[in-house]
C-alpha cells in the first residue's frame, strides 16, 4: 500500500541528515491520519531544531512539492498536514482540494466578471 509505507520506504533510503527524511520520521510518529493532522509550523520548527531551517514557502516548495510527486503524498486539512493511511484520510485530502478548487474558481469567476464590467476579455 502507498502512503504511509512509501513513507517508511523513502525514510530508509535518505540520508539522516535529509529535510525530507526529517521531515517524514515526524509525521509518521506525530501525524499519521487526518485526525493526527500537524500545524506545518510545527513540521517547520521540528526541521529547524534538527539543523534544517526554512520558510513556510520553502517547505511547501520543496518538501510538499517532493511528496506530491511520489506515492507518500502529504495530505492537508484546516488543521495541518498528515500522512494518508486509510481511504478516509484520503477523502480528507479530496474534499480539503475540492473546496479550495471551489474558491479559487470562485475568485477567477469574480475576476472574469470585474474585467467584463470594463469591457476587457480575459
Amino acid at each position: 500500500m502507498p502512503f504511509t509505507q512509501s513513507a517508511r520506504q523513502l525514510v530508509q533510503r535518505l540520508p539522516a541528515t535529509d529535510a525530507l527524511r526529517i521531515t517524514l520520521d515526524y509525521m509518521l510518529g506525530n501525524a499519521v491520519g487526518h485526525a493526527n493532522a500537524t500545524p506545518m509550523q510545527n513540521i517547520i520548527d521540528h526541521l529547524a531544531s534538527n539543523g534544517c531551517p526554512m520558510s513556510r514557502e520553502q517547505f511547501q516548495q520543496t518538501i510538499l512539492k517532493q511528496t506530491r510527486e511520489t506515492d507518500v503524498f502529504i495530505g492537508s486539512s484546516t488543521s495541518g498536514l498528515y500522512l494518508i493511511e486509510t481511504i478516509d484520510d484520503a477523502r480528507a485530502a479530496r474534499d480539503f482540494y475540492e473546496n479550495r478548487i471551489q474558491a479559487e474558481q470562485t475568485h477567477l469567476d469574480t475576476l472574469r466578471q470585474l474585467a467584463q464590467q470594463q469591457g476587457w476579455a480575459l
